[in-house]
């Protein structure tokens, strides 16, 4: 056996155009590093987001200096649309002049004090109620005093830069409209508009606790608390869908089901972060850098060495196969006292021993990279593993890489194994590996289309290429696959076994010239 292998080693080390395959794998590495790095350069800096900004509405005021009925229905809506440029003019101006980044928490608060004097302009350029409402979609129930007092505060908070004080009022007044909806004797919606209101209770009162400005994209807390309260709120319209609402019809309730379970594992992840200080892979690479990290370059890293790893284990197999056939090598062979499954068996062995050094040299490559290419992170992440029976597991990130690459080496052996199975059915390369490609690569987009689209049939549940991907599962993200990751497993190692059993039967009946 040991010589088998070690000739079959030989053979394929033996063709150029395997080796440069290896060699254009290794080199993938590198070409992350060009996407990434051209990735950052499309990054332009926030001054120049504001003066691309800028130019983009001036154009717009200077192409339609007059009134234009092919664009506009009336002069109204000419109208409106020009003080809305020139209102985002001036808020883009006011960030640029006063240095707040686009990434700034300060951001949100501009967007309002921006909107509301848009709504000041409006009221004192003679706008009516009616086409306030209709253009802009401003509330006819309006207060001047009242909105001008809010936007002192809001400049107050700007200027200096005061998060902290922030918090605590927008904390007073979502405490205050809870408690008013509480004496109410009749809320529409109660139950769905109450929670809403706690629920925003609770944001306020995570940013004042933890101390951080509120949706700051620079900060993974920040980022954890707007998170949890955009999916609380997402989960809190689920559970209180009106009967009419096409989500609460009994043909969609597992569609439904699976939109609640996504939403609550995200939220018991972002929870579990804060709660420990623990920030996931998923925080910080969302956090803001002004350049991409370590992450940001493993993330990249992922995709490109799972279709690497792949299709390099198809052409293996396909060449380490069909390549007997072609050229007519088997009848040597099976000269030597070795049954035909040995043979067979070398060639799987030689292929996936092959592949399992290439994946531990890129993971090997890919990490290297990443840490002296990359800055760290200050805080070395953990992977949330998944979210189940109301507990979190978790693991290091290192262990999360590691779980990733083996998931990556188990999809190339059943690929392996189909394509060793297409070519000893139909003794060509081209076949085979083609076939295989094309599956691989198509059919888990045609079974979740199929599936969305004829009320998810319980059958494509079970089927190989709708449980390949079995990084799901690391992510609570949804989609394919829709069973237990058991249950995925063992399809994924069934079709490995059953594709290597049919090329050994293939393989053994099949005719093969000896001279």
């Amino acid at each position: 056996m040991n010589k088998l292998i070690q000739n079959e080693w030989i053979k394929l080390l033996h063709r150029k155009g395997i080796v440069l395959l290896i060699l254009l794998a290794f080199l993938s590495a590198a070409l992350c590093v060009g996407i990434v790095s051209y990735s950052d350069s499309q990054k332009d800096n926030w001054q120049q987001t504001y003066l691309d900004e800028i130019d983009k509405y001036n154009r717009q005021l200077i192409r339609y200096s007059e009134f234009d009925a092919n664009e506009w229905e009336n002069e109204t809506s000419y109208r409106a649309d020009l003080m809305r440029w020139q209102n985002k003019i001036q808020l883009n101006q006011f960030c640029l002049d006063n240095k707040i980044p686009d990434w700034d928490w300060r951001i949100e608060i501009l967007n309002q004090y921006f909107q509301n004097l848009l709504l000041l302009d409006c009221v004192r350029s003679g706008w009516n109620a009616e086409d306030l409402d209709k253009y802009f979609g401003f509330s006819n129930d309006i207060n001047l005093a009242n909105i001008e007092e809010e936007n002192k505060s809001l400049m107050v908070y700007v200027q200096n830069n005061d998060y902290q004080t922030y918090n605590k009022d927008l904390l007073q007044r979502s405490e205050q409209y809870l408690m008013q909806l509480n004496e109410l004797q009749w809320v529409e919606d109660a139950a769905k508009t109450k929670s809403l209101a706690t629920n925003d209770v609770e944001m306020w009162e995570r940013y004042v606790n933890y101390n951080v400005p509120p949706a700051a994209k620079d900060n993974w807390t920040s980022l954890a608390i707007q998170h949890i309260h955009d999916n609380t709120a997402e989960l809190i319209k689920l559970q209180n869908l009106s009967p009419e609402d096409e989500l609460s019809q009994p043909e969609r309730r597992e569609e439904l089901e699976d939109s609640i379970a996504i939403l609550e594992a995200s939220i018991a992840k972002d929870s579990f972060a804060l709660e420990y200080e623990m920030p996931s892979e998923a925080l910080l690479r969302e956090e803001y850098h002004t350049r991409s990290n370590s992450l940001n370059y493993m993330q990249t890293a992922f995709t490109a060495a799972r279709i690497v790893i792949v299709l390099l284990g198809i052409i293996l197999a396909a060449v380490s196969i069909g390549a007997e056939y072609r050229q007519d090598t088997l009848q040597q062979l099976v000269i030597y006292p070795y049954k035909r499954k040995k043979i067979l068996h070398a060639k799987y062995l030689t292929v996936e021993g092959m592949l399992l050094l290439i994946c531990l040299l890129l993971a090997f490559i890919h990490l290297a990279i990443g840490y002296f290419v990359y800055p760290m992170d200050k805080t070395f992440p953990v992977y949330f593993m998944s979210w189940q029976n109301n507990t979190v597991y978790w693991v290091p990130y290192l262990a999360y890489v590691g779980i990733r690459y083996l998931l990556i080496l188990l999809e190339a052996y059943v690929m392996i194994a189909l394509t060793a199975a297409l070519a000893v059915i139909s003794h060509s390369i081209a076949v085979s590996s083609i076939i295989t490609t094309l599956a691989y690569f198509l059919l888990p987009g045609v079974l979740e289309l199929v599936y969305r689209n004829l009320d998810r049939p319980a059958v494509l549940n079970y089927l190989l290429f709708g449980n390949l991907n079995l990084t799901n599962y690391l992510t609570n993200a949804g989609g394919f696959p829709y069973t237990t990751v058991l249950i995925s497993l063992a399809i994924v190692l069934g079709a490995w076994f059953i594709f290597k059993r049919i090329s050994y039967i293939v393989f053994r009946c099949s005719e093969i010239r000896e001279s």
